[in-house]
């Protein structure tokens, strides 16, 4: 484990790995087609549970660089910026994830465990989205890692202003086509 006071980093838990890959040293971001390996990187996966099977199944995941993230959020209006930031502060489960920070549980079925919004249990919801952060082959773990239930998407969805919504729907419109229909169709991406 890596810490400072601004960053905590750690092994890439297997779950976040591409399918089929023991690393992201072959990965491109899913909007402008940068390697990832170099530079920092979130990824999203996004599951539904398979009813006859009682376990989630991957519907599909996207990686996207720190710089299509930058440019993204330097296109949210400042009005959702702030809505988001307060809303963060209010309903994600902060405290709990400085907890295991403190007791340096790095363990990623805690830190996946439960809605950060809602704070219902992950393993009771039908379809949730996870999002790490990366650089290389690591983690971080400061800003944390999460899981965001399909409630708790719509609830962040709703404090979004009407300019965010589009500079949003464009960036679902840089995907790659078989992503795209189901964003669209089923809007399920968190970022």
């Amino acid at each position: 484990m890596n810490n400072d006071d601004n960053f905590i980093l750690g092994d890439i838990p297997e779950i976040f790995l591409p399918e089929n890959e023991d690393s992201f040293k072959n990965s491109y971001c899913s909007i402008c087609g940068a390697e990832l390996f170099d530079d920092g990187f979130m990824v999203e996966k996004a599951f539904v549970k398979n009813e006859k099977l009682m376990k989630p199944e991957l519907i599909f995941e996207i990686h996207v660089c720190f710089k299509c993230i930058r440019s993204l959020n330097e296109e949210m209006s400042k009005e959702s910026i702030e809505k988001i930031e307060q809303f963060r502060k209010e309903r994600f489960l902060n405290d709990y994830y400085e907890k295991l920070l403190e007791n340096e549980e790095y363990k990623i079925s805690k830190w996946l465990k439960y809605c950060t919004i809602t704070h219902n249990k992950i393993k009771d919801c039908s379809e949730f989205n996870i999002v790490g952060f990366f650089v290389q082959d690591a983690m971080f773990y400061k800003p944390f890692p999460m899981a965001v239930s399909f409630e708790g998407m719509m609830e962040v969805e709703e404090i979004y202003s009407k300019k965010t919504k589009d500079v949003i729907d464009d960036f679902f419109d840089s995907l790659p086509p078989d992503i795209r229909k189901i964003v669209k169709d089923q809007g399920k991406v968190f970022i």
